[in-house]
C-alpha cells in the first residue's frame, strides 16, 4: 500500500510540474514596431493572443499606434497592451543608431526586464519600424523568438536559435484569424462606419455587370487601347463629371446617346456595326 501511494504521489507531482511548464510556456510578452501599415502586427497579435503586448511607436506614427493600441483593446479586453513611446519622457526619433540605442537603454529596458525577470518568454515581431530600430532591438536583448511577415505572405516567419546550433531555425506559421474590414480601417482611422450594402448586388446581372467594367478597366492599360462599351462609358461619365452633379441627390439621371460612346475612330479597327440612337442611361 505504501509503494502505490507514492508512486500515485510522484505521478501526481510531474503533472503539476508539467502543468507548471506548460502554463509558464504560454505567458509571452510580444513586441511589436509601429509603422504607417500595421495590419500585419495585428493579425499576429490576434494569432498569437500573447498575455502581454508591447506597441513600440516613434514620434513619427505616435497617432497610428495609439489607433493600434485601440483597436488591439476593444478586440481583446484580457491582453495586457503597453504603449512605449508616445509620452514626452520616452519620445522616439527612431532615425539615428546612436539616439536610438540610448532609447532602448534608458526607456525599454525597463519595459523588458519587468518581464522578463517574471519569466515570460519575450518575443519580437521584426516586420515593422525602420530597419535601424528593428536591428538594434534583435541585438539588444535575448529574445525567445523573432517573427517577421514579408510582403506578399499570409504567414508569420519564426526565427529560433538553439543553444547548440548558432544558424536560425525558421519555421512557417500560418494565420489562423481573419481580420474583419471594420478592424482594419479602425488600424487607419478614428472613425469607421457600417453602412448598408448597395441594391444593385441583389440584380441578377450585377456581378457579369461588375466583372465586366473590371474587364474594361484592365483594357483600358492596353497600348494602344482597345475600345470597349463599358470603357467608353466611363470616360463618358468622367467627362461629364457626372459624379460631381450626382451628389445633389440620389435620383440623379443622365441620358447618354449611344452616338456619344460609339468611338469617332478606332485603333487599327474597322467599324462594322453601328447601335440604334436609341438613348441609354
Amino acid at each position: 500500500m505504501g509503494l502505490e501511494v507514492v508512486r500515485a504521489y510522484r505521478m501526481r507531482s510531474q503533472q503539476v510540474a508539467e502543468q507548471t511548464r506548460q502554463s509558464q510556456a504560454k505567458r509571452v510578452c510580444y513586441s511589436v514596431i509601429i509603422s504607417e501599415h500595421n495590419l500585419p502586427e495585428y493579425q499576429a497579435c490576434l494569432d498569437l493572443a500573447p498575455d502581454v503586448t508591447f506597441v513600440i511607436s516613434s514620434r513619427r506614427v505616435i497617432e497610428e499606434g495609439k489607433r493600434f493600441c485601440k483597436q488591439l483593446k476593444m478586440r481583446c479586453p484580457d491582453m495586457k497592451v503597453v504603449p512605449i513611446g508616445n509620452t514626452e519622457d520616452e519620445r522616439l526619433e527612431g532615425h539615428e543608431a546612436g539616439e536610438i540605442q540610448l532609447w532602448l537603454n534608458s526607456v525599454f529596458d525597463g519595459y523588458y526586464r519587468v518581464y522578463s525577470d517574471k519569466g515570460f518568454g519575450m518575443v519580437l515581431n521584426l516586420t515593422g519600424g525602420t530597419k535601424i530600430m528593428s536591428l538594434l532591438l534583435k541585438e539588444s536583448f535575448d529574445w525567445q523568438a523573432l517573427h517577421y511577415q514579408a510582403e506578399q505572405l499570409n504567414h508569420i516567419q519564426v526565427l529560433t536559435r538553439t543553444d547548440t546550433n548558432t544558424d536560425m531555425q525558421v519555421k512557417n506559421l500560418p494565420y489562423r484569424c481573419t481580420v474583419p474590414p471594420v478592424e482594419h480601417g479602425r488600424l487607419y482611422s478614428e472613425r469607421v462606419d457600417t453602412v448598408d450594402p448597395s441594391p444593385l448586388h441583389e440584380q441578377p446581372t450585377a456581378l457579369a455587370c461588375a466583372n465586366d467594367f473590371l474587364q474594361a478597366q484592365l483594357l483600358s492599360l492596353q497600348t494602344p487601347i482597345v475600345w470597349h462599351p463599358w470603357l467608353a462609358l466611363t470616360q463618358m461619365i468622367d467627362g461629364q463629371a457626372l459624379w460631381d452633379r450626382a451628389e445633389a441627390g440620389p435620383l440623379y439621371e443622365e441620358k447618354i446617346s449611344w452616338q456619344d460612346l460609339w468611338p469617332t475612330h478606332t485603333h487599327n479597327q474597322t467599324k462594322t456595326q453601328t447601335p440604334s440612337d436609341a438613348d441609354t442611361h
